[in-house]
């Protein structure tokens, strides 16, 4: 999740997204909101820089911080 921990989507930490985590194991960013981030982008298997299949959006990796 290293690549999701520096996306601008990325849900930040509150009681909603703790209770998200603990219903479904991972947490969710906006582009997939409600389900969880799809655990190939989790572990970095796959990116994101363009949709991922089923997603509602067209929201992709857009990282937070200047490199």
């Amino acid at each position: 999740m290293e690549a999701c921990n520096d996306c601008t989507y990325l849900m930040q930490r509150t009681p909603l997204m703790d209770d998200i985590v603990a219903l479904q194991g991972a947490p969710s960013c906006l582009a997939f909101y409600p389900n969880p981030i799809p655990d190939e982008i989790m572990n970095g298997t796959v990116g994101h820089d363009i949709p991922h299949p089923g997603q509602l959006n067209e929201l992709v990796f857009r990282q937070q911080t200047p490199v």
